[in-house]
């Protein structure tokens, strides 16, 4: 892609459970890529790094790891959620009604209709992707030498900012950005920084 729009150098960026994916991409494409973005980072956290999850991630993290065909009957259940559009109207509305202002309300509904495109063909592509995510990456952090930016909420509760503490000292060249008042959602609330750095990196 990158080859076929004429980008010589350029920036990736992961969200969440795209940790993994975007740093392994950074890492065969060191050549190329000038900077990396790591937002919500998720992945395989130790019991410790697991402290403030909450108890609906500590499951699915526990399924991922030791028996990942038992996360189907959760991401069905989220299927059925979204995927109907009167059910997922509903949900909608419920969760842009908790959003706290009209920024946050657009990316939730970005979000729920990704998440339902995602799970229309079915779940068993979502299975396989979280076991990935939450067993040990098969690549070392060594290897990923180019600057990693990672931004991080201190409430995520979803993906503990422990985890992120970590993979920035693990990784040769990290910068960590913690918001004291985000949650998961931290990629919302520092867009316009995000971009910023990236920019600032590129060549």
């Amino acid at each position: 892609m990158a080859g076929h729009l004429g980008l010589d150098r350029f920036a990736l960026a992961g969200e969440s459970g795209g940790a993994p994916f975007t740093l392994d991409a950074a890492r065969q494409f060191a050549d190329r890529v000038d900077v990396v973005a790591l937002i919500s980072a998720g992945g395989p956290m130790s019991r410790d790094e697991r402290v403030g999850m909450t108890a609906k991630a500590r499951l699915m993290n526990w399924f991922a790891r030791n028996a990942p065909a038992l996360n189907t009957f959760r991401i069905a259940a989220m299927r059925r959620e979204l995927v109907n559009p009167e059910n997922r109207e509903r949900a909608l509305r419920d969760a842009m009604a908790a959003a706290p202002d009209a920024t946050h309300a657009a990316a939730t509904r970005i979000e729920f209709e990704a998440v339902a495109d995602a799970l229309r063909q079915g779940t068993r592509a979502t299975v396989q992707e979280l076991a990935l995510i939450k067993r040990e990456w098969p690549f070392p952090l060594s290897e990923v030498t180019m600057p990693v930016h990672l931004w991080h909420g201190a409430r995520d509760r979803n993906a503990p900012v422990a985890f992120a503490r970590r993979l920035a000292r693990d990784l040769p060249n990290a910068t960590l950005h913690v918001s004291d008042f985000a949650g998961h959602d931290v990629g919302v609330d520092r867009a316009a920084e995000i971009i910023s750095v990236l920019v600032a990196h590129v060549r």
